[in-house]
C-alpha cells in the first residue's frame, strides 16, 4: 500500500509545474532510447534514461504491465525493496533492480511529467540456467536382453532447455524401430529415449543433457542394465551340470577371461571372500518323476582381471521343473563395465547317475 506522502508526489508528478516555475525556453526530451535487458535471474539489472532539458520537469519510473509505479524523481515508491533509483545531475535517470526474480519479468517505463507526457519503454528478460525437473526426469533402469529400455529427461529452465543424450563412452546410440530397421547416431535430441529390443551392446551409462544457452548446461547419467538370461530347451541327461557366466574383457593383454569362480592370483585369493572362493555355478539334477534346479552359492563381488574390476553375479532361481517341461532359464544380473562384452558358457558337465 502506497504512504500518503507517496501518493501527494505522484500527484505533482502528474499534474506537473506552473510554467513560471519551470522556467524554461525548450521542453525536455529523450536523447537516447531505452534499451531491453536480458538478465540471468539472481543478478542485478539497471535501466538508463536519458534526458536533455529536464529543467523543473520530473522523471518517473512505472512497471508498464502491472501499471505498478516504481520510483519518482530520487523517491522510490514500491514496496519492493530490491529497486532503487539512482541519478547523474539532470541528464541520467537510472532504475535499479538488485537481485532479480522472474516476477520481475516485463515493460518498464520511463516518464516525464509534460503535458502531454512523453515516456519510452525498455523489457526485461529474466533468463535462468536449466535444471531438471526430478520427478520427470528417469534414474538407473534394468531391463531384460530383448526387451524395451524407455528414460526420459525433463528441464525447467527459461527459454525452454534443448534436451539431447549421448552415450558416456562415445559410441553411437542405436534406436531400432519395430519394422526391424536401426539407426545409429552420436546425439539422439529427444526428451524420451526408448531403445527397442535391447542388447549386451545398448548397456552402459547415457548422459542426458540439457542446456538453453544460458550457463551452466547440466547433464544427468543414466545407466540401463540388462538382464542376461541362460535358457537350456528340451532339458535332456546331457545339459545336466554346472554353468557359469564368463565376462570377456578388454581391460587389459592378460587375463582376458574370468568367472565367477576362486581366483587364480594369490593376491585376489586373499582379498575373496569364503563364499567368493567356491564356484558359483547352477546344479540341474534329475530324479524319476522331475527335474529341480537351484543354486549351490551366490557370488556377490568377484575380480575379473588384474585391473580390480568388479561385476555382479547372482542366479535369479525358483521353483521345479516338471518331467516334461522342455527349457529351464537362469537370470544373470551382470552390473557394467565398460568395454565389457560378457557372454555365457557350459562348464563341468556331470552325468546323471
Amino acid at each position: 500500500m502506497q504512504q500518503p506522502w507517496s501518493i501527494y508526489l505522484l500527484a505533482i508528478f502528474m499534474l506537473g509545474l506552473d510554467s513560471k516555475l519551470v522556467g524554461q525556453a525548450f521542453q525536455p526530451e529523450f536523447s537516447e532510447p531505452l534499451m531491453n535487458l536480458t538478465v540471468p535471474i539472481g543478478r542485478d539489472a539497471t535501466f538508463r534514461c536519458l534526458v536533455l532539458n529536464l529543467g523543473g520537469y520530473r522523471v518517473g519510473w512505472v512497471k508498464a504491465d502491472t501499471k505498478a509505479i516504481q520510483a519518482i524523481h530520487v523517491h522510490v515508491i514500491t514496496n519492493n525493496h530490491r529497486v532503487g533509483v539512482s541519478h547523474n545531475g539532470q541528464t541520467v535517470w537510472n532504475l535499479h533492480i538488485r537481485n532479480v526474480q522472474e516476477e520481475d519479468r516485463g515493460q518498464y517505463m520511463c516518464q516525464i511529467n509534460t503535458d502531454p507526457m512523453k515516456s519510452q519503454m525498455g523489457h526485461l528478460e529474466v533468463v535462468i540456467p536449466p535444471d531438471f525437473i526430478p520427478e520427470e526426469t528417469s534414474g538407473d533402469v534394468m531391463v531384460p536382453e530383448g526387451g524395451t529400455a524407455r528414460v526420459s529427461c525433463r528441464a525447467r529452465g527459461m527459454p525452454t532447455p534443448r534436451i539431447m543424450w549421448r552415450r558416456e563412452d562415445g559410441t553411437d546410440i542405436v534406436i531400432r524401430d519395430p519394422s526391424g530397421g536401426k539407426t545409429k547416431a552420436q546425439v539422439y535430441e529427444e526428451e524420451v529415449l526408448i531403445l527397442n529390443k535391447i542388447s549386451r551392446s545398448d548397456m552402459g551409462a547415457y548422459l542426458c543433457i540439457a542446456s538453453n544457452g544460458i550457463p551452466p548446461s547440466v547433464s544427468k547419467r543414466i545407466t540401463i542394465k540388462s538382464r542376461m538370461a541362460l535358457t537350456v530347451r528340451r532339458l535332456s541327461a546331457a545339459d545336466v551340470g554346472g554353468y557359469r557366466c564368463v565376462a570377456k574383457n578388454s581391460l587389459g593383454p592378460d587375463n582376458q577371461f574370468g568367472s565367477a569362480e576362486r581366483p587364480d592370483d594369490e593376491d585376489e585369493r586373499e582379498s575373496a571372500t569364503e563364499s567368493e572362493k567356491q564356484a558359483n555355478k547352477l546344479q540341474v539334477n534329475s530324479t524319476r518323476n522331475r527335474t529341480s534346479y537351484s543354486p549351490t552359492i551366490s557370488i556377490h563381488e568377484q575380480k575379473v582381471s588384474n585391473k580390480v574390476r568388479k561385476i555382479i553375479n547372482k542366479f535369479e532361481i525358483d521353483g521345479e521343473l516338471g518331467a516334461n517341461s522342455n527349457f529351464v532359464s537362469c537370470s544373470i544380473l551382470l552390473v557394467y563395465i565398460p568395454s565389457v562384452v560378457f557372454k555365457i558358457v557350459i562348464d563341468e558337465k556331470v552325468p546323471l547317475t
